[in-house]
């Protein structure tokens, strides 16, 4: 059969959300037998991901890996009580398929929730479905009253009269738009970071936030800035409704809040590497990451139990086609993300001899729904091989994104040193119902989407790692 009719049956099945069946009258050779010379080059690159493909649609591995950490593990908040359990687990995972493994020890943020209560006392007087945000300050033992001062944005917080607010608490009600691409977490994200700051130099007791998620019933936590001296609470869509409902009929509202939150010691904590070496070139290294940690609210189902996942399985697919490639690909699954990329910093400098070395760089975090776009990053000599692998992509539905890739937050300090990255783009118009919330549960994992992703990995990591290109070295982005 043609490839063109190949890629027709196997990009409708993969729409569809079905494993697709191979339409081809033969096996997929091995990658023993391509790189033995049964196929011309160009034909050989092709079956290779086909098979890796093919192998991903049929297995529930991805699926496993996840159910596997959420049931053993759950919840792992960085420097937390199952920090220690989640690194046990990412060692013991990534041996059992068949990677290298080290441990590289990270001291990591500490910061511990305590008890929580939100409440409207007074006139609608009402209990408030309320998260504090991840890494506030607490009320140091006793609750905290203010009248509330509402405003739409930051911008508006930043307008106000120092008097209007002192000693009162700021409600921020920025309600964040759902948008297959995140744009919408984007531009509201800026809100959770600030708001306790911001609120806090005009002096303000206290700052509650809608949350900055899609969904209404649940809250959603999240960093807020560490410079903050007042305490920052996240509210749920519902919550926010009706505050911002009793401040329009009454003209007032107050609050009293209590938080247990407090910082601790930085703790022990470590990124786990697991390496599947280079045949020809194993001192080359195409990097796939994810984070082991999450939030201490869900099971970290989502994020980033998924990404963790995705690019454990797209390795194992890789080691199980029998040969590895040429260049080393490497899975690094990294300490504290949420509380401040302090495991992605502490590896950039630790490897910062050997940056030179790095092709790519590739970082899954954002839950399980099917990727729809790749889009890259690095110097001129990468053109050819970026329409190689969006080529590749295509029979996934993947398509070709005109904007630039920005790598994960973990590779930030490793793009500013010039490595390459690939974004493989998924559709997370549902990923903020659940992000950062009670509700990021096994339960919330999409099975098809995630064979997809990690599908759409392995072909990524296999193509890098095999092909003799350089990719040069990515721009300087100045911009964050």
């Amino acid at each position: 059969m043609r490839l063109s009719i190949f890629v027709a049956v196997f990009a409708a099945a993969a729409c569809a959300g079905a494993p697709p069946a191979s339409p081809l009258p033969r096996a997929l050779p091995s990658l023993e037998a391509i790189d033995a010379g049964v196929a011309t080059p160009r034909v050989a690159e092709v079956d290779a991901v086909l098979a890796l493909q093919s192998a991903a649609a049929a297995s529930p591995r991805a699926e496993e890996i996840v159910r596997s950490l959420t049931t053993e593990v759950g919840a792992r908040i960085a420097g937390g009580p199952k920090d220690a359990a989640a690194i046990a687990w990412a060692k013991r995972t990534l041996e059992n398929v068949g990677l290298k493994v080290h441990t590289e020890a990270v001291k990591v943020p500490h910061w511990e929730r305590g008890d929580e209560s939100v409440e409207i006392i007074g006139g609608g007087a009402q209990k408030l479905h309320a998260i504090g945000l991840g890494g506030t300050v607490g009320t140091g033992g006793k609750p905290i009253e203010g009248d509330v001062v509402e405003v739409p944005s930051l911008a508006a917080l930043s307008a106000l009269d120092a008097a209007k607010v002192r000693g009162k608490i700021v409600f921020v009600n920025a309600p964040m738009r759902r948008t297959r691409d995140g744009a919408g977490y984007a531009e509201g994200v800026g809100v959770r970071f600030e708001a306790p700051e911001r609120a806090g130099e005009k002096g303000a007791v206290a700052a509650v936030i809608r949350s900055v998620g899609t969904d209404r019933a649940m809250p959603h936590t999240g960093s807020t800035r560490r410079k903050a001296k007042v305490p920052g609470v996240a509210l749920s869509g519902e919550s926010a409704d009706a505050l911002h409902d009793l401040l329009a009929t009454q003209k007032h509202a107050r609050i009293k809040l209590a938080l247990g939150a407090r910082w601790l010691l930085p703790a022990d904590s470590a990124n786990v590497v697991g390496d599947l070496i280079g045949r020809e070139r194993p001192d080359e290294i195409v990097l796939m990451g994810a984070h082991l940690d999450s939030w201490d609210v869900g099971q970290g189902a989502l994020d980033d139990g998924a990404g963790c996942a995705i690019v454990i399985e797209a390795a194992r697919l890789i080691a199980a086609a029998g040969r590895p490639p040429k260049r080393t690909v490497r899975v690094v699954l990294f300490a504290a993300e949420e509380p401040g990329i302090a495991g992605g910093d502490a590896y950039a400098a630790l490897h910062a001899p050997e940056v030179g070395k790095y092709v790519v760089a590739m970082e899954a975090d954002s839950g399980t729904s099917k990727a729809y776009g790749v889009r890259f990053l690095g110097g001129p000599s990468a053109d050819a091989s970026w329409d190689a692998l969006a080529a590749r992509l295509a029979p996934l539905g993947i398509a070709r994104l005109d904007s630039r890739a920005s790598g994960g937050g973990d590779f930030q300090e490793l793009v500013t040193r010039g490595v390459p990255v690939v974004d493989l783009r998924q559709d997370e118009a549902l990923y903020f119902d659940v992000h950062h919330t009670e509700n990021d549960t096994m339960d919330h994992i999409d099975p098809a989407g995630l064979r997809q992703v990690a599908a759409a990995y392995a072909t990524a990591a296999w193509m890098l790692a095999e092909t003799d290109a350089d990719l040069g070295r990515a721009p300087v982005i100045k911009e964050k």
